[in-house]
């Protein structure tokens, strides 16, 4: 199967039939895509450290919350579509993505992108 290359509104995903990867356009929309890291405070400040020590700790927790990947990158048996929403002239439509480790990933398009979200919805299992 070749793979599928489709922008959405401030997202590009590709699909080859068993990977699905998709980015940001700009930094705001791939963080909100990718979405935070899960850290736990408790690995960067510990009890009994001094001010500086317990700030630098905070900063570098900060740090790995917003470091994001180059990409999403998904195998097919990694993720099932939670939801399909075709866009109107008035609302941007959704395809959103649950992994088997519970996170979300939402893509939002247009209405000109329905017809390409609306075929790999279909490919990706979507009751459409």
């Amino acid at each position: 199967m070749d793979t599928t290359k489709i922008s959405g509104y401030m997202v590009e995903v590709e699909w080859d039939g068993q990977t699905l990867r998709a980015r940001g356009t700009n930094k705001a929309s791939h963080f909100a895509l990718i979405g935070p890291a899960d850290i736990n405070i408790e690995d960067h400040v510990q009890e009994g450290q001094d001010g500086g020590e317990s700030l630098r700790g905070l900063r570098d927790a900060v740090r790995a919350t917003v470091a994001t990947p180059e990409e999403l990158v998904l195998d097919a048996d990694e993720f099932t579509v939670e939801k399909f929403k075709p866009a109107t002239m008035l609302v941007n439509g959704q395809l959103v993505l649950r992994t088997t480790a519970g996170r979300q990933h939402q893509l939002h398009f247009r209405k000109k992108h329905n017809a390409d979200f609306t075929a790999l919805a279909r490919e990706l299992g979507a009751d459409v």
